[in-house]
């Protein structure tokens, strides 16, 4: 269990340091802006076992949950650092 919390605590600092959907301010603490996208990604971790699958998985998520915005061209290289800090 503790692992899972550390690789969900580097997910989330990869998240908020990336902010795909353009949603997390510091100074706000607002901790909980990328849960539910966590939580989906921990899915995928356990799920997917090709990094491709999981890349693209990850992407289809990002563009699901925040569109095409000016932060797409960093969804693959945030699904990339993800993956990193799983393996």
């Amino acid at each position: 269990m503790k692992n899972l919390k550390i690789l969900e605590s580097k997910i989330r600092s990869i998240l908020f340091d990336e902010d795909p959907g353009g949603v997390y301010i510091k100074e706000l603490k607002n901790k909980d802006e990328y849960d539910l996208e966590i939580k989906i990604i921990m899915k995928l971790l356990k799920k997917e076992k090709i990094e491709t699958v999981f890349l693209d998985r990850v992407y289809k998520l990002m563009l699901d949950s925040f569109g095409e915005t000016k932060k797409i061209p960093r969804y693959k290289i945030i699904a990339k650092k993800i993956w990193d800090v799983y393996k």
